[in-house]
């Protein structure tokens, strides 16, 4: 099983670059919107209850395996998700063919390494397809070819460029100290080094990296850029998916399955944690460009993981991945939002959005629940997500983190605040009727709001068959 979700849409990409692309070149969409659909459905009715689902190698003819266990059943969810809905809002906004196929390719591309990051258990196979999302992504970004979007793009390469060079290294440093590159190898080898300072280098140069791929302050620089110059379908895909198995998933993978707790790693996710939830939430209060505050708030918010991860207890790590998944959920919603107010306005400008809701309700009220959800409002599942954050932090006795925590949710809900003021408050624009409303995109809207919602009604269930097994697996 865990083989096909790489297999597939690698067979997909063959094909659509193949002698028999003119026949079904239509059917492109199709195929990847039924694949994503089915790995979503998998992860969700096909895995309860399951610890581990299977360990297979991609082919016979390749060494490195492919594991689906309980942390990546939920990881996959959040790549289906995110995947599902930047795809549909592409298939919308992305009105020419060729672009439409050059995006697609590369989307697909994005969809395969995610897919085996989630899966692999050797740090070099891991750094492979880490560099495989990575170079797609940038030319995702690009791909509209304008002044904002290159440089954007070229940004976000040569960030991504740094991270490679210290994952890379790390790597190096780990097959020199250990006997292997496996996850188990490299545990064994830090075991039977002890306190060895190349261990602790590799170790350092590769959460390092993987910091920068997620994009947490202090190595922020290229989120907001590559966030605000993307097509809205390629923010959707960053926000919602790139950045966080990239960077925050590969960390939740190797500090708890391979490199283990310790004060150190406590305390830099910790203080990480904590500088990117208040930082991020202070520099989106401070923007005027609805996706560059996105972008911000998604650098907050993914502090909340860090800060869950960092606390070490069952509460705060099951609060951390169920914040993982709810990000995708509400973040996808907003930048779903900012595409349909866009296309009203022909701008991302805040000040450009006022009276909006009169022609734009229902995209102005799911909004609503996407800024509730970010801001941790009752009965939406952010206030869950963030609750067991917060608990997990004060059952560690790091009360003035957790302090932090809750002083930052009040600045994201200064921002959403603004934002929704300038959303429902000022006078109409007569250019506002000029544009009819996409019905896919609204359903999109509501389908999104509806599952952030439904996600915070019946979160002990999530809580029970998901977000706990997935902690307990990662604690000793």
């Amino acid at each position: 099983m865990a083989g096909w979700l790489v297999l597939i849409p690698f067979i997909i990409l063959v094909l659509m670059n193949s002698p028999v692309r003119r026949i079904i070149k239509h059917a492109y969409f199709g195929l990847l919107l039924v694949f994503l659909s089915w790995q979503l459905g998998f992860t969700i009715f096909g895995s309860q209850r399951s610890l581990n689902l299977g360990n297979n190698s991609l082919a016979p003819w390749l060494k490195f395996q492919l594991n689906i266990d309980s942390l990546s059943v939920i990881v996959l969810a959040v790549i289906s998700l995110a995947g599902l809905v930047s795809l549909i809002l592409a298939q919308v906004l992305i009105k020419e063919n060729r672009p439409r196929q050059h995006f697609l390719n590369l989307f697909t591309i994005a969809i395969l390494g995610m897919n085996a990051v989630t899966m692999l258990e050797d740090v070099f196979s891991l750094y492979v397809f880490l560099e495989v999302t990575a170079v797609s992504s940038f030319v995702l970004i690009a791909l509209q070819k304008n002044r904002d979007c290159l440089e954007a793009s070229f940004k976000y390469l040569v960030m991504s460029s740094v991270a490679t060079l210290l994952l890379l290294s790390g790597v190096a440093l780990f097959i020199l100290t250990c006997s292997g590159t496996s996850f188990a190898a490299i545990s064994e080898g830090m075991a039977f080094a002890g306190t060895s300072p190349w261990i602790k280098v590799a170790l350092g140069l590769f959460t390092c990296g993987l910091l920068i791929k997620s994009g947490m302050i202090p190595f922020h620089a290229w989120v907001p850029d590559a966030y605000a110059a993307a097509s809205d379908p390629v923010s959707v895909l960053l926000a919602g998916a790139v950045t966080k198995v990239a960077g925050l998933y590969a960390i939740l993978r190797l500090v708890i399955f391979v490199w283990g707790f310790s004060p150190v790693i406590e305390q830099t996710l910790l203080f990480v944690g904590a500088l990117s939830v208040v930082g991020g939430a202070l520099l989106a209060l401070a923007q005027k460009d609805f996706k560059r505050m996105l972008a911000y708030s998604s650098i907050s918010q993914l502090g909340y993981v860090l800060l869950g991860l960092g606390s070490g207890t069952m509460v705060g790590v099951a609060g951390a991945i169920f914040h993982f998944f709810n990000h995708t959920v509400f973040k996808s919603l907003l930048f779903v939002n900012a595409a349909s107010f866009k296309q009203h306005t022909g701008s991302d400008d805040m000040e450009k959005l006022k009276g909006v809701s009169s022609v734009m309700p229902c995209s102005s009220i799911t909004s609503l629940a996407g800024f509730f959800s970010g801001a941790g409002i009752p009965p939406f599942a952010g206030f869950w997500s963030k609750l067991l954050v917060i608990l997990g932090l004060w059952e560690a006795s790091r009360q003035g983190y957790a302090v932090i925590a809750i002083l930052a949710g009040l600045l994201t809900m200064g921002y959403f605040l603004n934002l929704e003021r300038k959303i429902f408050l000022g006078g109409e624009s007569v250019e506002f009727k000029k544009h009819k409303v996409n019905n896919t995109i609204v359903w999109l809207e509501v389908t999104l709001a509806l599952l952030t919602l439904l996600c915070g009604l019946f979160y002990p269930y999530l809580l029970e068959h998901f977000m706990l097994p997935a902690a307990a697996s990662m604690l000793p």
